[in-house]
């Protein structure tokens, strides 16, 4: 469960040159002596509090008894999503779909059946190659949807007996559909093609705003864990770091 940092990760959005001063996440974790600091670590109990938590989210019953409060539709797969999530649903569904789609001509990425190899498949490089020139974008467009609709209204009704204005307050779902799709158009697009010829836009919403040195910090940091959450791009193996990563 060591964190590590890739030297193909870029220090800013979509490049290096807004700041360079940028933490990145590096190993400590090296002998069972640092594994042993790190089990009894505040960082260890939150992630195993998180994990558990998760775990219990994520079940689902038919059991009108049952405590959880959560069920799972795959035909409604944003519901019980916060923005920022459902942000990073539309990245994920573009990165699992398209980009390894053979039908793509262009720009598809499907696995190579013709090479024999021990662990993963090599067109896996150019996958992740891909990631890391595009994960500033879906870091940041995941933080925009967050910030944009921090208290977003969690149901129109609580609007309906509001008096009609100019600008009218979207619905849940609405949110979660627009972050989804706003996710999978920074996924989609790479840094030069959705760049209009200066400034930082590596991602192209439409509330896009300039990056702030602390903003920038988080998405640095961030970027670090997704490109590692897939797999090594050069040893092609993928194993428990890899998923706390992830987490």
């Amino acid at each position: 469960t060591a964190t590590t940092t890739t030297n193909s990760g870029k220090g800013s959005a979509d490049n290096d040159n807004s700041t360079t001063s940028s933490p990145k996440p590096k190993r400590y974790i090296y002998t069972q002596v640092d594994m042993e600091h790190f089990k009894h670590s505040t960082a260890h109990k939150e992630l195993l509090g998180f994990v558990s938590a998760m775990g219990k989210g994520l079940t689902t019953t038919n059991d009108m008894n049952s405590s959880s409060p959560h069920s799972y539709n795959p035909h409604a797969p944003l519901t019980d999503l916060s923005p920022a999530l459902a942000s990073l649903h539309g990245s994920l569904y573009c990165m699992s779909s398209t980009w390894m789609d053979p039908n793509r001509a262009a720009d598809g990425l499907p696995p190579d059946n013709t090479v024999k190899a021990r662990f993963g498949n090599p067109v896996f490089r150019k996958w992740h190659e891909r990631l890391t020139e595009r994960s500033g974008a879906i870091v940041k467009c995941l933080m925009e949807c967050h910030g944009k609709y921090r208290n977003y209204t969690a149901n129109k009704d609580e609007n309906s007996s509001e008096s009609t204005t100019a600008t009218v307050t979207p619905t849940k779902e609405e949110i979660l559909k627009e972050c989804s799709q706003l996710g999978y158009q920074a996924a989609s697009s790479s840094p030069s093609s959705s760049s209009n010829g200066g400034g930082n836009n590596s991602s192209t919403t439409s509330y896009d705003h300039e990056i702030s040195p602390k903003e920038n910090e988080i998405i640095t940091e961030l970027r670090c864990y997704l490109h590692d959450s897939f797999g090594h791009p050069v040893r092609l193996d993928y194993g428990t770091g890899h998923e706390c990563s992830f987490i």
